[in-house]
């Protein structure tokens, strides 16, 4: 993942978006059926993107996409995380 390159001090715990929707549907009761098919609609690029646990907020966060260089030290991507 690239937040381990840009920012790894921020990484609690690493998944993917599949896993993390996953998790989120069995958490509000959804069968796997149901989840499965779900997901089954979500493009293969995005539900294989890597997720972080952000150590800073506690929140799941994204790898959609590749970051790009703005500057020396500034990495940008939209709707990286």
């Amino acid at each position: 993942m690239f937040i381990e390159q840009i920012f790894p001090a921020v990484v609690a715990e690493k998944s993917t978006l599949h896993e993390r929707l996953f998790a989120e549907a069995k958490a509000r009761g959804l069968s796997n059926e149901d989840t499965e098919e779900i997901i089954s609609i979500v493009p293969k690029t995005l539900i294989e993107s890597g997720a972080f646990l952000d150590k800073m907020t506690n929140l799941w966060r994204y790898e959609f996409g590749v970051p790009y260089d703005i500057g020396e030290d500034f990495f940008c991507g939209t709707h990286m995380w």
